[in-house]
């Protein structure tokens, strides 16, 4: 009898890209990844936006929550996954669902969408 082999290349395609070298002359002894790295600048961008006119910067306030917060925002984006799926993509599959069904009152019927509508029900 044949033997036959399944390889599985989900691990391959889904690992995180992973930073090691910036240039050619500096590399760095640990590993950084990609995804880490956007969340947490994006995260620190977020919140200066949003905060520097009333905390700045330089106070030691500032510093503790323009680098702790977005460690931490890194942490959990790295470490909770709701039904199953990454932080990111069940926040927009989040959005949608509220965009689509949600605000308008739509709901799904055999498939199609319907427009829910409340009707008081009596039953005699």
């Amino acid at each position: 009898m044949k033997e036959k082999y399944v390889f599985d290349y989900k691990e391959p395609f889904n690992a995180p890209l992973v930073i090691r070298k910036l240039t050619d002359n500096f590399s760095l002894n640990f590993n950084l990844y990609a995804f880490d790295v956007v969340v947490y600048v994006v995260s620190c961008l977020f919140l200066y936006l949003i905060l520097h006119w009333f905390i700045p910067f330089a106070s030691q306030l500032g510093v503790l929550i323009y680098i702790g917060v977005p460690f931490l925002v890194v942490k959990i984006f790295a470490t909770l996954e709701p039904d199953g799926k990454k932080v990111h993509v069940f926040l927009i599959d989040y959005a949608k669902f509220l965009l689509q069904y949600q605000l308008p009152k739509k709901g799904i019927y055999h498939g199609e969408k319907i427009i829910l509508f409340k009707e008081k029900v009596i039953y005699k």
